[in-house]
Formats: structure tokens, C-alpha cells, sequence
């Protein structure tokens, strides 16, 4: 069912946010429906992460307008949880739980039971402090999920998360009923979950159906040169040409050779970076293989596996938020002039 035909769960109007200084974004309208899985993308320092706190109401936007469904339940994981110290893991379910006024005992207990075993915590009496940073990822969304949230909102649930826990959240995710918004830079991740796409740059929010692929691919194709359309010879002439200033059309035309020419050059940087994400993702996924395979409890091999995986998720989000920065400047260079 296309997303307009169904009931809006949160409504945003020219939002805008500062913090006091330069402005992070402003003008961004957009409406979240019920039932959308949605991944929400930009360059580092676009806002994601504070828009998405905006939509839960985390934050308030300095202008504009954000409005949510009556009695609209929302959950919000973090990128790094907090936990109230020596808390156990159902305790921290619990508080999740405890915001549900309509719930009895039975119902609540049976509600962080069954948050607890969809994070697959074999001890709910584990302490939460001793949690590695992975499993702190799975008890934070445990937590919200205790809330039976109507919307749920994730920023970055895949950083701490290793590849068994991250397989296990794409299929948790492909499968929940409920409406969220993820903010992530794992492409693959987001090829796996989301159905629609935001794309935060400055005062523009785009939305496209479909995932993170099918996006690339439409801004591939925007960028490909239309075909040079053919100019007839010049006519002979038996004056020579006098000396004359350049006129405003031979200015504008050299102004866009100029542009043409700034363009080629970024679309050149994009295809490199596009080159580089690709050999970054097969050895990424090649050393995945590896992880998953059977050691024999060569502790050494696997350490200096996870040590490279590591490497290779922080060199290829560099090179994901380059590439997406230099894009948008391709589709700023071909946006017609102002002028």
C-alpha cells in the first residue's frame, strides 16, 4: 500500500535546528506512516541523528513544526545505551514495561519475558554492566521493544554489533509490524530492512521508495551526460573577425563550459569512491566468511579477523560518507542556474 494511503503516525513542517550556532538543517517536511520501514541517510555532520530525536521528541526543533498521533507509544535506541547501575538485564527491560499503564503484574512480566527472549538473553538476571558493548545494543532495544512501540527509532544499531547480532536484527526488523526509522551507514543493512529512503542534506529531505541500492542506482543514472547535441559549421567569411568584448551570452557560455567541466571532475571523484566502496565491501564480506567459519578455536585467528572487520567498517563508512557528500555535489553542479 503506497505510504499516503495510510495513517500518518508523525508529521514534520519546515523543521529547523541550530544548536546556536550555524544552522543544521532547516525546511525539512516529512510525514512517517504507519507501517514504513525506513533508513535515513546524509553526509557525517548532516543531522540524521538529531532529526531522528526530533521525530521522538527526544528534541524539540528550534522552527518548524513536528506533530505526532495521539497516544502514539515511541521507542528510541541510541547509539551508546545508558543503563541505571547494577540494574540486571529484566530490570532494565522492566522500565520499558513500567510505561504501559494498561498492563497488570502478569501482563508486564510476560511482556519483559518475551522482549528479553526476542534479544535472546539466555539469563535475565545477567548485570547489565558487565554486558559487552553488543549485547548493551540487544538489552537497549529489548528495553524499547517492552514498550510495544507503535514507531521505533534506531540511530546506528549496527556499530557494536557483531555479524551474527547484526543478521539477527535484520531479521527481527524484516519482520516487526512496527513502524521505524534507522539511521545507519551498513548499506547492506539497509538493503536487507528499509523500504523507503531519506536523504538529509542541509534545507533538503528527499524521499525515495525502495533501499539504499535502489537510490544509488537513480543517482547514478541522474548523473549520466545527455548525448552532445551536433553544431552545424560555422560559415565562411571573407571579414576577419573584429576585436570585440566578450558579450553576456559568451560569458554565460563559458561560465557553464566551467561548470560542465567542475562537474565531470566530481563525477569522476564519485566513480573512484564508488571503486573503493566495492573493493572495501567484498574484502569486508570475505573476512565476514571467514568469521562465520568453523576455527577450531584458533582464538589468535579470530582476534586478528574481528581486529581487520573493525578496520575495514570504519574505512568503509569513511568512504560511504565521501562518497555520498561528493554525490550530492554532482547534484548540486547539475541543478540549473540561478543565475
Amino acid at each position: 500500500m503506497p505510504p499516503a494511503t495510510r495513517p500518518a503516525l508523525v508529521s514534520c513542517a519546515a523543521v529547523g535546528k541550530s544548536y546556536g550556532g550555524p544552522l543544521l538543517f532547516e525546511g525539512l517536511t516529512f510525514v512517517v506512516h504507519e507501517g514504513d520501514h525506513i533508513g535515513l541517510v546524509g553526509p557525517n555532520g548532516a543531522g540524521k541523528s538529531t532529526f531522528l530525536k526530533i521525530l521522538g521528541g527526544v528534541e524539540d526543533p528550534d522552527s518548524g513544526t513536528c506533530t505526532r498521533r495521539k497516544n502514539l507509544r515511541i521507542g528510541y535506541v541510541a547509539q551508546t545505551p545508558v543503563f541505571a547501575r547494577r540494574m540486571t538485564a529484566a530490570q532494565v527491560v522492566a522500565e520499558g514495561a513500567a510505561t504501559d499503564a494498561h498492563l497488570d503484574d502478569h501482563e508486564r512480566e510476560e511482556r519483559v519475558r518475551h522482549a528479553l527472549r526476542q534479544a535472546r538473553f539466555a539469563d535475565p538476571e545477567v548485570p547489565a554492566d558487565s554486558l559487552s558493548g553488543g549485547w548493551k545494543a540487544r538489552l537497549a532495544l529489548a528495553r524499547e521493544l517492552a514498550r510495544a512501540p507503535d514507531l521505533l527509532l534506531l540511530d546506528e544499531p549496527t556499530n557494536h554489533l557483531d555479524v551474527e547480532s547484526i543478521l539477527w536484527l535484520e531479521t527481527l526488523l524484516r519482520n516487526a509490524s512496527t513502524t521505524f526509522v534507522v539511521v545507519s551507514h551498513d548499506r547492506y543493512f539497509l538493503d536487507r530492512v528499509c523500504t523507503r529512503l531519506l536523504v538529509i542534506e542541509g534545507d533538503r529531505l528527499e524521499a525515495h521508495l525502495g533501499n539504499y541500492s535502489d537510490w544509488r542506482r537513480r543517482v547514478h543514472e541522474s548523473r549520466r551526460p545527455e548525448a552532445p547535441v551536433a553544431q552545424p559549421p560555422p560559415k565562411p567569411t571573407s571579414k576577419p573577425p573584429s576585436a570585440k568584448p566578450p558579450s553576456a551570452s559568451t560569458a554565460a557560455r563559458e561560465a557553464d563550459k566551467d561548470r560542465e567541466r567542475e562537474r565531470r571532475r566530481l563525477a569522476r571523484r564519485v566513480e573512484t569512491l564508488e571503486a573503493d566502496v566495492s573493493k572495501l565491501e567484498a574484502e569486508l564480506a570475505a573476512v565476514r566468511a571467514e568469521l562465520a567459519a568453523d576455527h577450531g578455536g584458533d582464538w589468535q585467528k579470530l582476534h586478528t579477523l574481528a581486529d581487520r572487520e573493525r578496520e575495514l567498517d570504519a574505512l568503509l563508512a569513511k568512504r560511504m560518507a565521501e562518497w555520498e557528500a561528493a554525490s550530492a555535489a554532482v547534484l548540486n553542479q547539475s541543478a540549473p542556474s540561478t543565475d
